[in-house]
């Protein structure tokens, strides 16, 4: 089985109460709920993809804040390592490739994500996503 490269992206951006991460829907089963993800393309780094099809796939304009890690799964005859990286929200550019896109809560994201990678991945960078967005609603509000 060859291994495809992909990279996606955990999307934050500062709300009221907290954080917000966007979720989207899968392309082939809507009932499953994802990050954004896609392979890499050639001459591009996986940081550079992440940030692409965030912008693809949910009509997203954001900037890479950090890695979070990697996944590795078989899908479709494929085996597929997906490299994630934190992302801030730039502003909305568009309307993405047709998903459903949602910003949920941590907790809201963590009952509705479909697999339990990424569920962990979320887990294990909550807390500095949580701290991000403090900074961030601290810096709007001066």
């Amino acid at each position: 089985m060859t291994l495809v490269q992909q990279a996606g992206g955990i999307v934050w951006r500062a709300a009221d109460d907290g954080a917000e991460v966007l979720v989207v829907s899968a392309k082939h089963e809507r009932s499953h709920w994802i990050f954004p993800k896609g392979d890499v393309e050639a001459g591009e780094s996986p940081a550079e993809a992440a940030e692409r099809e965030v912008r693809e796939e949910a009509g997203v304009d954001s900037r890479v804040v950090a890695p979070a890690g990697d996944l590795e799964f078989a899908h479709e005859g494929r085996h597929l390592r997906v490299t994630y990286f934190l992302l801030e929200l730039n502003k909305r550019v568009g309307e993405g490739d047709g998903r459903v896109v949602t910003w949920r809560t941590i907790d809201d994201a963590l009952e509705a994500l479909t697999f339990e990678g990424t569920r962990r991945l979320l887990r294990s960078f909550r807390r500095k996503i949580e701290a991000q967005a403090r900074r961030s609603r601290a810096r709007q509000a001066n």
